[in-house]
């Protein structure tokens, strides 16, 4: 069906960070993708509420992987079935991230979800002012699956994703996603990536993923070939990758 997919990431790849609209150039490089016989895959840690929007013009032309592979969208319905928090699990997680000095924003498939009650610093802040966020005493408040959770943290991030990681590592992919926040997922970027090719009969060599942080990194590793953007971390600049300036030139 297709003759090879782009799989690409949103924040710091296709949206400068600070954007808020996807350049024309992006869309218009989709469009002429997809009458080429290609297959654009948008791949996100975002949700899909906040992620559809940014694609409105060409959303019968993409696949929408959000939160980081947990949810996959293709003309409006699952691709296949979401990835998702065991629901044992979301107590746990929430008190322990609570506990370790970080807020968790938890991604459901009936929006974002924080704690209510708390003290939050500019970057939590700007989560808990959005529309689509709603607030919870206990867990069981929340409606609808829980797809990752995400830690945000303030200067600690170091000391919390230690923790994390020794306390759930056995049962997620807990991963830098930004400045000062991490998610935790039961599926990534790169599983993901495997199942969307897959699904289109695909192989591996004719996919090519793009991204700039450490949940990115599974993605272009599953790909046949991965491209790490000029701006991601210097850490990441390890010469696995192809480095890339502009993701239209």
């Amino acid at each position: 069906m297709y003759k090879g997919i782009f799989f690409c990431d949103v924040d710091g790849t296709i949206l400068p960070h600070g954007d808020e609209a996807v350049s024309p150039r992006i869309l218009s490089l989709v469009r002429e993708a997809t009458d080429r016989g290609y297959l654009f895959c948008i791949s996100s840690g975002r949700i899909i509420s906040t992620l559809a929007p940014l694609f409105e013009e060409v959303e019968d032309l993409v696949v929408l992987s959000a939160c980081n592979g947990c949810m996959i969208i293709h003309h409006g319905t699952d691709l296949i079935p979401n990835h998702t928090i065991e629901e044992r699990h979301l107590g746990p997680l929430s008190s322990s991230l609570l506990r370790w000095g970080a807020i968790p924003l938890l991604s459901a498939t009936s929006g974002l979800y924080m704690p209510s009650g708390l003290d939050h610093s500019t970057k939590s802040l700007r989560y808990a002012l959005k529309d689509v966020t709603r607030f919870y005493r206990e867990v069981e408040e929340i409606e609808g699956e829980v797809l990752q959770f995400t830690g945000l943290c303030s200067g600690n991030l170091e000391a919390v994703i230690d923790n994390c990681r020794s306390a759930w590592d056995a049962f997620y992919r807990i991963t830098i996603t930004g400045e000062q926040m991490f998610d935790i997922c039961p599926t990534d970027k790169g599983e993901s990536l495997t199942l969307v090719r897959e699904h289109f009969a695909v192989e591996r060599r004719w996919t090519w993923a793009f991204g700039d942080n450490e949940n990115d990194i599974a993605m272009l590793e599953a790909a046949g070939a991965g491209y790490l953007m000029d701006g991601a971390h210097a850490d990441l600049h390890d010469g696995r990758f192809v480095r890339c300036t502009d993701l239209v030139a």
